[in-house]
């Protein structure tokens, strides 16, 4: 009984939760968004610089580029600053480029200054793989300090550091198969200027473009799920509505059970015996209680007998009156009555 109501709560858990799955499944959209690419494009900024270098003792050259040297503030005279620009495609394109630069000068937290700026469209053209543009200024030193120096007397911020910032904005416009895109990117290449050094930054800027179309499909793998959900949860609700009927229905009591019921008022009465009827004179009685009536008669006990021999055993009462016996069989499943007292006659 135990083992089948456990088979039954499995079941209807197992049935509840494909049923929960078969409407999650169903709630799903049966148009799934999708995006289509058209064509992707990529840029790389590379920065470089060139400085020159006041006469002194330390280098034996007149300029220092990235990876020469360090850029000692006092012997930096001026600096050339440039990029490249290259961009690629994944496809034949025409597009439209607004190069340009911009230099300023920014102490933190306090302002900025701008020291130089142009900008310049590069003429429509049509790009295969790759193209690339270049763009250059130059900045002189002494004009950065007096800059600085004005900025500080009139403000009476006098920063520590500052920053010298060369910025390369980008403007691209592409069209590619009659699908147009534009991107703005901002390269920059930032200079710490301290009392005693100037630092570069990242001398390398990239970034990456998809182009695409958004639309929606079928989604098929749905139909598919709502099949494989709605023959699981058929057959779990199904397997627990036979578990149920099962569980439900009423257990035949054992043999040994009735028995205990229909002689447990009589106990006293009752004396169990290894020792089965003799062949004699038997008198069958149909009830159990002709048998109690006749032993109370007759003021003799009540043999119980098991007949393990047979299956189910069985189990026969009787009393004994000299050569009479008076015998109640237990009515049960398996050999018939008849032939089991014919084995006693």
């Amino acid at each position: 009984m135990r083992a089948a109501a456990v088979a039954l709560i499995i079941l209807v858990l197992a049935a509840v939760a494909s049923l929960y799955a078969l409407a999650s499944v169903a709630a799903m959209p049966a148009q799934q968004p999708v995006s289509t690419p058209y064509y992707s494009y990529s840029g790389t900024t590379n920065f470089n610089y060139l400085a020159s270098l006041r006469p002194n003792i330390l280098y034996n050259q007149t300029t220092l580029g990235p990876g020469e040297g360090i850029l000692f503030t006092n012997l930096v005279a001026s600096i050339n600053l440039s990029y490249d620009f290259v961009a690629t495609f994944t496809a034949a394109s025409n597009i439209t480029l607004i190069a340009g630069f911009a230099v300023t000068l920014a102490a933190p937290s306090a302002w900025n200054y701008s020291l130089n700026s142009s900008a310049f469209v590069v003429p429509q053209r049509s790009m295969a793989l790759d193209d690339s543009v270049s763009v250059s200024t130059f900045v002189n030193m002494s004009t950065v300090s007096r800059i600085v120096a004005t900025i500080a007397s009139e403000t009476g911020v006098v920063p520590v550091q500052f920053y010298l910032n060369f910025t390369g904005p980008l403007i691209l416009n592409v069209n590619s198969g009659g699908h147009a895109s534009s991107y703005t990117f901002s390269p920059i290449l930032s200079f710490v200027i301290g009392s005693s050094e100037m630092t570069p930054g990242p001398l390398s800027s990239t970034f990456a473009q998809s182009v695409t179309h958004d639309g929606t499909v079928t989604n098929t793998g749905r139909n598919q799920d709502l099949i494989i959900s709605g023959i699981l949860s058929a057959g779990f609700v199904v397997a627990a509505g036979v578990a149920g009927y099962y569980a439900a229905r009423p257990r035949p009591r054992s043999t040994r059970a009735q028995v205990k019921e229909f002689t447990e008022p009589y106990r006293d009465a009752i004396a169990v015996t290894s020792t089965p009827p003799k062949r004699a004179e038997l008198v069958v009685l149909a009830d159990w209680l002709d048998l109690v009536h006749v032993a109370d008669m007759l003021g003799k006990p009540i043999l119980h007998w098991e007949w393990t021999k047979s299956h189910p055993t069985r189990h026969l009462f009787y009393v004994l009156d000299y050569y009479t016996q008076y015998v109640y069989l237990v009515p049960a499943e398996g050999r018939p009555d008849e032939e089991i007292l014919s084995e006693l006659r």
